[in-house]
């Protein structure tokens, strides 16, 4: 089994794979991220209330998006929760639960702006973190994402608990296809697949997606749990005495993901009624 930590422990080593020279990390202890982090964990998997999570997820985000251009007339970012994302007649039939907006000045002092959604967030609480409830989840996301952004390529973060999965999607179909189309198997035979939309692409090596036969696999979706650390003798070889957080490959992926996101140049901006 493995063992928890106790916050702040000076004797557990950074994550291998962290983005370098970075102020701090959304698993560094005594931040907001980590002490939200902690919480769900300790909810356990049966808690049901979905707000706690989706405020966890976007304090994880915060560090990675500055709300304050490093120059004048520099791009700045919005981590808005539930902006409406529906057609112009009817905008509130879709909100999703945590969007990233890049917000592009038109010029340096003036509050005139194109803006371009780059990052999606839908969540689910604990209590979802099943095969039936990622595909209820995966999706609810796909039919929101046909109306917002039927043509355009996003990136995708889905949260269940304290469980996530990173995607793209790619609604113009213009990037390579998937090998087959993606499923997920349920956990029980008769394993009967179930279709998801081949829009969401998995451009990244992960655990939970076979880039061979196209199956997610839920249970082996990433965790953000922070503060678990590698039982005695079981830690990956050539790390010294210091302990190793378990999920340190998990909570690394998503840091590398948020990162390319700020540099990523995609094309197009949201439509005028998007605010």
């Amino acid at each position: 089994m493995a063992q928890p930590r106790v916050a702040a422990n000076s004797n557990t080593q950074e994550p291998v794979g962290r983005v370098q020279g970075l102020p701090f990390h959304f698993w560094t202890p005594n931040t907001t991220s980590f002490m939200k982090i902690g919480d769900m964990v300790a909810a356990g998997p049966t808690y049901s209330q979905e707000a706690p999570y989706q405020n966890m997820i976007m304090e994880i985000l915060k560090p990675y998006f500055p709300t304050q251009a490093t120059i004048p007339g520099g791009d700045i970012w919005a981590l808005d929760r539930e902006s409406y994302r529906g057609p112009a007649n009817a905008p509130s039939t879709i909100k999703p639960d945590g969007l990233v907006i890049r917000i592009r000045p038109l010029n340096a002092t003036s509050s005139q702006n194109t803006k371009r959604d780059f990052l999606w967030v839908e969540v689910k609480p604990a209590s979802h973190n099943t095969p039936g409830g990622w595909k209820d989840l995966l999706g609810e996301t796909a039919t929101r994402l046909i109306s917002a952004h039927p043509t355009r390529t996003v990136f995708v973060l889905l949260v269940v608990g304290v469980r996530y999965m990173v995607m793209i999607w790619d609604g113009g179909n213009s990037m390579a296809p998937n090998p087959v189309p993606t499923i997920i198997h349920p956990a029980t035979a008769p394993f009967t697949p179930w279709p998801i939309d081949n829009r969401f692409k998995f451009p990244m090596v992960v655990a939970y997606y076979n880039q061979v036969s196209g199956i997610i696999n839920t249970r082996a979706a990433a965790s953000l749990d922070s503060e678990t650390v590698y039982p005695a003798g079981q830690k990956p070889p050539g790390r010294g005495n210091l302990d190793v957080l378990r999920y340190e490959a998990d909570l690394a992926t998503l840091e590398q993901f948020l990162i390319t996101i700020q540099q990523m140049p995609l094309a197009g901006n949201n439509p005028g009624h998007f605010f």
